[in-house]
C-alpha cells in the first residue's frame, strides 16, 4: 500500500496577496464504505478573485474508487502516481466555497480477510500437531494472533477518526501483510521465533521550544528512525503516532500552547530493534547445513561450498559487530544497518543454495520422466513389431481373403466328390462283373 502524500505546495506556495486559503478535511459519511475529502476555498479579500484548484487524492485510489468530484475534473498524474481534482473557481469578496470529494474507504480492515488469516493460522498449527514442531507451533500461533489482535485493536481505537485511521493503515500495512504471509509459510512455522522479550529499551529525548516572544500553539513533527513501528513504542508520553507519506516514516506529534521562550522535553521509550536476532542467525545456519548436506553428493558441490563460505563470513561479521558496545544510540543504529545489509546478503545466498537444491530435484524428476519415456518408447517399438506381424486387414482385403478361401474350399469339395464318384463307379462295375461270373 502506497503512502498518502498531500501536496505541500497547496499551502506553502500560496501567495498572501491573493488572500485565498484552501483547507483539506476528511470525514466519514453516513455510508460506512465511503469517506469525503473536503476542499474549502476562502476569499478573505474585498475583491472578486479567481483561483485554480488542484488537489491530489490519496494514491491508493483507483479510478472506480472516486464516486463524486462535486463538479471538479478528475485526472491522473503519471509522475505522482495519483489522481487529482482540478478546476477554476471565482470567489466573491469574503466568499467561502466547499467542494466534497466522495471516495471509497480503503483504509478499513477487511473483516473477512482477518477471519481468513485466523483460519489459516489455526490450520497451519493443526498440521504440526503430533510432530516434533508442535511446541514451537504453539508459540508461533500465539505470536501471530497477538500481532493481528494489536492491529485490529488499533483500528477500533481510532474508528471515528478517518485521518488517524489512514495513518495507521499505512503504518501497519507491511506488518499486516507479513502476518498474512507467515500464517501459511511453512518455513516460518518450523523456524525458531525471533526473541523480543529480552530486548533493551532506549530513550529518545524529544524537545519542543517556542522561540517567539509571545505564546504560540505548536504542533511539531518528531520523526522516529525508519526501523521503528508502532508496536515498538513503549511510552510516547502522550504524543500521537502519525505517518508521513513523503518520508515514509512514523513521527510523534502533539498540539500544545507554549508560553514565550518556553521549552519542553519528552522521554520517549522505544524497544531496541537495532539488533539482528541471534535466533534468526541460527535459522540461517541450520538452513545452510541442511541444504549443503543434500547438495554435497551432487554436481553443485563446489557452488555450494562457495556459498557456504560466503554465508559463514557474513554471519561471523554480524556476530563480531554485535558483541561490541556502541558509544551512543546513533552508532548503535548505524552498526545495525550495516549488520542488516550483511544479514540480507547471507539470506540471499541461503536462498540461492536452496534454488540449487530445487534444480537438483528438477533434474531428478526430469531423469525419472526420461526413464519412463524410454520404457514407453521400447513398448511402442514392440507394439509396432506386433502390429506389423499381426496386422489387421482392411475391410476390402478381408473380404477378398474370405471369398478366395471359399473358392478354395469349393474347389477342394468338387475335386473330392469327383474323385469319390469315379471310385464309386469303378467299384460298381467290378461288383457287377463278379456277379456275372
Amino acid at each position: 500500500m502506497k503512502p498518502f502524500r498531500y501536496k505541500k505546495r497547496s499551502f506553502s506556495t500560496l501567495k498572501a496577496s491573493l488572500f485565498i486559503v484552501f483547507f483539506l478535511f476528511i470525514t466519514a459519511t453516513s455510508v460506512l464504505a465511503d469517506i469525503t475529502m473536503g476542499i474549502v476555498a476562502v476569499n478573505a479579500t474585498d475583491e472578486i478573485k479567481t483561483k485554480k484548484i488542484k488537489e491530489y487524492l490519496p494514491p491508493e485510489l483507483a479510478l472506480d474508487d472516486v464516486f463524486d468530484t462535486d463538479g471538479l475534473d478528475l485526472e491522473y498524474d503519471i509522475n505522482e502516481e495519483a489522481y487529482f481534482v482540478h478546476g477554476e473557481v471565482e470567489l466573491q469578496p469574503s466568499e467561502t466555497r466547499k467542494f466534497s470529494i466522495r471516495m471509497r474507504d480503503l483504509w478499513r480492515l477487511d473483516q473477512e480477510e482477518i477471519e481468513e488469516i485466523r483460519k489459516q493460522i489455526e490450520e497451519s498449527f493443526q498440521r504440526l500437531q503430533g510432530t516434533d514442531h508442535e511446541e514451537l507451533a504453539k508459540v508461533k500461533r500465539d505470536i501471530l494472533l497477538d500481532r493481528l489482535k494489536f492491529i485490529v485493536e488499533q483500528e477500533a481505537e481510532n474508528a471515528g477518526d478517518v485521518a488517524k485511521r489512514m495513518d495507521q493503515s499505512r503504518a501497519y500495512a507491511k506488518e499486516f501483510e507479513q502476518i498474512r504471509t507467515d500464517s501459511i509459510n511453512v518455513k516460518y512455522w518450523r523456524s525458531q521465533p525471533v526473541n523480543t522479550e529480552d530486548r533493551d529499551v532506549f530513550t529518545f529525548v524529544v524537545k519542543v521550544e517556542n522561540a517567539a516572544d509571545e505564546e504560540r500553539e505548536l504542533e511539531p513533527k518528531h520523526f522516529l528512525p525508519s526501523e521503528v513501528r508502532p508496536e515498538h513504542l513503549v511510552d510516547t508520553q502522550g504524543l500521537s503516532i502519525r505517518y508521513d507519506g513523503f518520508k515514509k516514516q512514523l513521527y510523534l506529534t502533539k498540539k500544545e500552547a507554549l508560553q514565550a521562550k518556553e521549552k519542553k522535553e519528552y522521554q520517549i521509550s522505544v524497544l531496541d530493534v537495532w539488533n539482528v536476532d541471534p535466533i534468526a542467525l541460527e535459522n540461517l545456519k541450520e538452513r545452510t547445513r541442511k541444504t549443503y548436506k543434500l547438495l554435497e553428493p551432487t554436481e553443485y558441490k563446489e557452488s555450494a561450498q562457495y556459498l557456504v563460505a560466503s554465508i559463514k563470513g557474513y554471519i561471523e561479521n554480524i556476530e563480531a559487530a554485535q558483541q561490541q558496545k556502541a558509544e551512543n544510540i546513533k552508532e548503535h543504529i548505524s552498526g545495525y544497518r550495516v549488520n542488516k545489509e550483511n544479514y540480507d546478503l547471507a539470506k540471499k545466498d541461503v536462498e540461492t543454495m536452496e534454488n540449487l537444491l530445487e534444480a537438483v530435484r528438477e533434474n531428478l524428476e526430469r531423469s525419472k520422466v526420461k526413464n519412463v519415456l524410454q520404457k514407453i518408447t521400447k513398448l511402442k517399438s514392440v507394439a509396432e513389431i506386433s502390429k506389423s506381424v499381426f496386422k489387421k486387414p482392411k475391410p476390402n482385403t478381408a473380404w477378398k481373403i474370405i471369398v478366395t478361401f471359399l473358392f478354395i474350399v469349393l474347389g477342394y469339395t468338387i475335386l473330392h466328390f469327383s474323385i469319390w464318384g469315379k471310385k464309386s463307379s469303378k467299384m460298381k462295375e467290378k461288383s457287377e462283373n463278379n456277379e456275372e461270373d
